[in-house]
């Protein structure tokens, strides 16, 4: 038991050590997007639905939910990634063990994170388009779709043609984060996640390029890698990032407020 148990400590500090980076980065904008959302009815002067507002609230905290774990697992790459780099320990097992007749132990280490980035990305792309679809058009879905998406808003701006807000964030949609048609020679973020997502998920392992890199003790690492970015470096500049710019670039036309940087403050938004 002594042994299995300090295993098992082990993992618990390492998981739990990834969740507090991860809330070092990510709990701003948590904080600040729901406040926003919060401070947007507050100044409608209660002519907006209780329900409403609640259900908006609900689906935009889920969506920020599903921020979190992917910026929770993006450490958990970040950690494996640095430590291989810059470790002093002897970590030729590592390097040479087999795992399985594709990985050795790295590659099938780094193999589980991607796989579960790519899933949990692009849940968050699923929750936050099912939050936009109701707070900008009224309309619920269950299980999202981007084809049930663009149906519904589409045909919403096709019977309000007034509503800027609408059309503004559509297009936003449309030509920064996913193509409503696919288009191959020319894929923005939500595309590549998709096609990574669907082809690993349904379709086929991903069978990276492999680059080899000897870290600072001299082994060398065999880096998989997607479009010459290695998994880490694929995920931060990506999705990650580019999840987080898609709040803030859409923050003055949902909320009315301009993004605000540095640390959060209760009541920032608020009129003065």
């Amino acid at each position: 038991m002594g042994a299995f148990y300090r295993e098992n400590t082990s993992i618990f500090y390492g998981l739990y050590n990834a969740l507090l980076r991860t809330q070092d980065s990510s709990q701003n904008l948590y904080q600040k997007v729901l406040e926003a959302q919060q401070q947007f009815f507050i100044n409608q002067n209660e002519n907006t639905d209780g329900k409403f507002q609640d259900t908006v609230c609900e689906l935009l905290d889920e969506a920020l939910h599903k921020f979190y774990i992917g910026s929770y697992i993006l450490e958990q790459l970040w950690g494996v990634h640095d430590f291989l780099k810059n470790t002093n320990d002897d970590i030729s097992q590592l390097v040479n063990e087999q795992i399985t007749s594709r990985s050795n132990s790295i590659e099938f280490l780094l193999s589980i994170l991607l796989d579960q980035s790519l899933y949990s990305w692009r849940s968050f792309l699923d929750y936050y388009f099912k939050y936009l679809l109701f707070f900008i058009t009224g309309k619920y879905i269950l299980t999202m779709s981007t084809k049930e998406f663009w149906k519904i808003f589409n045909g919403y701006i096709e019977n309000n043609p007034e509503d800027e807000k609408a059309k503004m964030v559509l297009n936003y949609i449309k030509n920064k984060v996913l193509h409503e048609k696919e288009d191959r020679s020319n894929l923005i973020w939500g595309d590549l996640l998709k096609s990574l997502r669907d082809k690993t998920t349904h379709q086929k392992l991903i069978k990276p390029t492999v680059i080899e890199n000897e870290n600072r003790s001299g082994f060398i690492i065999s880096w998989p890698t997607i479009a010459g970015q290695n998994y880490s470096e694929l995920v931060q500049c990506n999705f990650e990032n580019n999840a987080f710019y898609m709040f803030t670039d859409l923050f003055p036309f949902l909320y009315g407020f301009d993004w605000v940087s540095g640390p959060f403050r209760s009541g920032m938004f608020k009129k003065t």
